[in-house]
């Protein structure tokens, strides 16, 4: 039986924190590095490879690049622990939501392309999360978690 999908912004779960941490670092990681005109797969490939995900760059790289070329602009991110609307966007797509959430219309070829790469970084993560988290902590630079701030900006 085929799961349903929803057409709305997902709030994340307590214990979805350390996998929005990470895809929200990757995003901010990649933004920055492309607002610099520097590599962006280099970027997240340094940020990863401490979990173990060096190898998944491209794929965070690439699900990026889909909706930003869907929406027609770079991708908004949020600061400290607020998450923006866009990161709010990979979120859902990332926990199963229809492509033409938030804001986005892809047409045609475009809706599989985004499935797809949302389809690969959900495989990254569950990667991470079937290895050791052993490295998360606010001491090696990771977002601090409160759940009451992780809200969209």
């Amino acid at each position: 039986m085929r799961q349903s999908t929803t057409t709305s912004l997902q709030t994340p779960k307590l214990s979805e924190l350390p996998s929005v941490i990470l895809l929200c670092k990757s995003l901010r990681t990649w933004s920055n590095a492309r607002a610099l005109g520097e590599p962006a797969q280099q970027a997240l490939f340094s940020l990863l490879s401490h979990r173990g995900l060096g190898l998944f760059a491209p794929v965070f790289d690439g699900f990026f690049t889909c909706v930003s070329l869907a929406l027609g602009r770079d991708l908004k991110v949020g600061c400290g622990c607020s998450i923006s609307a866009d990161e709010a966007v990979l979120w859902s797509l990332l926990r199963g939501a229809s492509p033409s959430v938030g804001g986005l219309a892809p047409t045609g070829s475009s809706t599989s392309l985004i499935a797809a790469a949302a389809a690969s970084v959900r495989l990254a993560m569950s990667w991470e999360l079937l290895t050791s988290y052993e490295n998360y902590s606010p001491a090696n630079g990771d977002l601090p978690v409160d759940p009451k701030s992780m809200t969209a900006a």
